[in-house]
C-alpha cells in the first residue's frame, strides 16, 4: 500500500492535480480540509478507516452516519433497550474524584446515551466515556463486549478473572456486532467481533 500526501484536504494520486477556480485558495482554509491540515502535521496518512453501512435499528440521517468519534459498527445490538436502561440507572453512582467534580457538576456530562442516536451511536457514546474514564480502548471494548468466557476451558486464568470482575461492573452489549475502533491520541487502532462470531470483517496492514 503506497503512503499518500494530502495537500489542502485532496489526497494526490500519481500526478493528478485539479484545476482551482479563482479564489479557492481562501475556500481550502475552510472546513473539513482545514481540519486535515490542522490534524495531522506532516501531512501524511499512516492509518485508516474505512466503513460502509447503513443504520439497521433507526432511520438513516448524516447525525448519525459512520465512522462515528470511535468506532464503525456492522450488525445491531439487540440487548440495546437493557444496555441503556442500565446506563441511566448507573448515570446515579457516578464520582470523580480525580478532578473533584461535584455532582451537579457531573449532571453537565449526562446523558451518556443520547436519546436520539442509533444503536452504533450508544455503543460509541458509553465506549468513549470509558475511554475519556481512562480506561484504556482494548480493555474498554473488552468491558463491553467479552468473550463467552464462563464455560471455556481453554482461557487463562487471568484473562477469565478480568470478565468476571467487570461483569459486575459493566453489562454486556450483544449483537451481532462486528466493532472496528481507533483513537488516534493513543495510536490505537483495532477490531473485535460478538460472542457468536457472525459478522466478518478484513483487514489490511500495509507496508509502512
Amino acid at each position: 500500500m503506497q503512503r499518500l500526501d494530502i495537500v489542502n484536504g485532496v489526497t494526490e494520486v500519481e500526478g493528478i492535480a485539479e484545476e482551482k477556480p479563482a479564489g479557492a485558495e481562501e475556500d481550502e482554509k475552510k472546513g473539513v480540509p482545514a481540519f486535515w491540515l490542522n490534524a495531522m502535521k506532516n501531512n501524511e496518512v499512516l492509518a485508516e478507516e474505512i466503513h460502509s453501512r447503513f443504520s439497521t435499528n433507526t432511520f438513516p440521517s448524516w447525525d448519525r452516519a459512520q465512522p462515528m468519534q470511535i468506532l464503525g459498527h456492522n450488525g445491531e445490538m439487540n440487548t440495546l433497550r437493557g444496555n441503556v436502561n442500565w446506563m441511566k440507572a448507573h448515570e446515579g453512582l457516578l464520582k470523580c474524584k480525580a478532578l473533584g467534580l461535584s455532582k451537579d457538576e457531573l449532571k453537565k456530562l449526562l446523558p451518556i446515551v443520547n436519546a436520539n442516536s442509533s444503536d452504533s451511536g450508544a455503543f460509541d457514546g458509553v465506549l468513549e466515556f470509558l475511554v475519556q474514564s481512562e480506561k484504556s480502548l482494548p480493555k474498554a471494548v473488552m468491558m463491553m463486549i467479552p468473550e463467552a468466557w464462563k464455560n471455556d476451558k481453554n482461557m487463562d486464568s487471568q484473562r477469565k478473572a478480568f470478565y468476571e470482575y467487570y461483569s459486575a461492573l459493566m453489562e454486556p452489549w450483544d449483537g451481532p456486532a462486528l466493532i472496528s475502533c481507533k483513537y488516534f491520541p493513543y495510536r490505537c487502532i483495532g477490531s473485535m467481533r460478538h460472542q457468536q462470531g457472525m459478522r466478518l470483517d478484513e483487514r489490511i496492514i500495509p507496508y509502512l
